[in-house]
């Protein structure tokens, strides 16, 4: 069976206090309804979200260059 098929499975078996951490591949309104109510972290779509995209990540707080 095609994991995206087993989303509600998932969320319905696993703790409430949970965080849950997926791919763009269950990016999906219907996915983000069923999980509204829980802490999430979901990758985006690049073709959903070009602004975002042309971002100069260079820039980024987090990367440390060099390294």
């Amino acid at each position: 069976m095609h994991d995206s098929r087993t989303f509600k499975w998932i969320i319905e078996n696993m703790p409430e206090n949970s965080i849950l951490i997926f791919d763009r591949g269950y990016n999906s309104k219907s996915n983000i309804d069923l999980i509204s109510n829980r802490r999430y972290i979901g990758a985006l779509k690049q073709s959903d979200h070009q602004d975002i995209m042309r971002l100069d990540v260079g820039k980024d707080s987090h990367i440390v260059s060099g390294k």
